[in-house]
């Protein structure tokens, strides 16, 4: 303790050396840069003059967290979210979504970049907002909010009943018009329609037209387009032609030039029963007539006529049946179905 005085209180204001005498001057100002016994408190309080005692340090202390969880290289200490007390909050390498985030740990410089790279940049926001502009000012002056009826609408909600109608109303293709006519294949009318729709639409053949006479009987037939007054007409599909569809065209007879040679037996008038050209009574040769023989030296056997044509007129024998053809293009069968409902 001496050797404590001797080093610290030698010099000026105090004088306190061994050997010497002290003085009440260097005393006090040796004790006055002491703590006052009488500012030792066994309580902390709020005060620059007291100070606590070992006790008042202990309780104190008593209540408050011995030390911090060893942790990890590199985790953080931080405020536990309760008075006076710290915890560890490890470091993680990954951010995780909002649902399996966790408020115990805290990601890395490295991983909120990372995570940051997949939102949008300044110049992203900047066309972003410009986009949003444009939109504005596409849909200014449309409505604002829904009408009370449409509200209403909303409210009211979409009940079981309600999709099944509307499920109702596409399966049985009501949202045609009534007189629609459409095309069906036979194995889906057969197999893929409900009674329901077998109600609302109905096959355009012979019983139906019977039962029902708006339903048109579409068997073998095809659909035309028209003018109103002409719906209904109907046309079987055959053609039978006349003359008149005959193209212009005409049939050549030729009447070649030709001669007649008389041969023995052919007389017009003997002088005797008998026939042959010796009772040749007379006979015409060269517009002239000849009787009382045949005149000397003139041979029968080379008389023959001048070339000569005979005026012949031909009428052709009919042919042909004058029946009808078919006249109907490469075809698929389907049925025809009208809605009447």
């Amino acid at each position: 303790m001496a050797n404590d005085y001797t080093d610290k209180f030698e010099g000026t204001p105090y004088f306190i050396k061994k050997g010497e005498q002290l003085s009440a001057a260097g005393m006090t100002a040796a004790l006055n840069t002491k703590e006052k016994v009488a500012n030792k408190k066994d309580t902390i309080n709020n005060s620059s003059i007291e100070y606590p005692s070992s006790k008042a340090v202990s309780d104190a202390l008593s209540s408050k967290q011995n030390k911090v969880a060893a942790g990890t290289l590199k985790d953080i200490l931080a405020y536990s979210g309760t008075a006076g007390t710290f915890d560890i909050l490890a470091r993680t390498t990954s951010m995780n979504s909002a649902e399996n985030a966790s408020d115990n740990s805290i990601p890395t410089e490295k991983a909120v970049a990372t995570a940051l790279n997949s939102k949008l940049s300044s110049s992203d926001l900047t066309t972003l907002r410009n986009d949003i502009s444009a939109l504005q000012t596409a849909v200014g002056g449309k409505q604002d909010s829904l009408t009370t009826a449409q509200q209403s609408a909303v409210d009211s909600g979409i009940t079981a009943s309600k999709v099944s109608s509307y499920d109702s109303y596409f399966a049985n293709l009501s949202f045609f018009p009534k007189g629609t006519i459409l095309a069906f294949s036979k194995t889906a009318w057969e197999d893929d329609t409900s009674d329901d729709f077998r109600r609302i639409w109905k096959v355009c053949n012979a019983a139906n037209h019977a039962a029902n006479s708006s339903i048109p009987d579409l068997t073998n037939k095809f659909l035309r387009g028209g003018n109103p007054d002409d719906y209904g007409a109907t046309g079987n599909g055959t053609v039978t032609l006349s003359a008149a569809n005959l193209p212009a065209h005409k049939h050549n007879i030729t009447d070649k030039t030709h001669y007649h040679t008389p041969r023995n037996g052919y007389i017009s008038e003997t002088t005797g029963s008998s026939g042959g050209w010796n009772n040749v009574k007379s006979f015409v040769l060269d517009e002239k007539n000849y009787t009382g023989g045949l005149p000397s030296g003139f041979d029968l056997d080379n008389v023959r006529t001048a070339n000569s044509y005979s005026g012949i007129t031909s009428t052709e024998n009919n042919t042909g049946g004058g029946q009808s053809f078919d006249v109907v293009p490469a075809y698929y069968t389907v049925i025809y179905i009208i809605k009447i409902l």
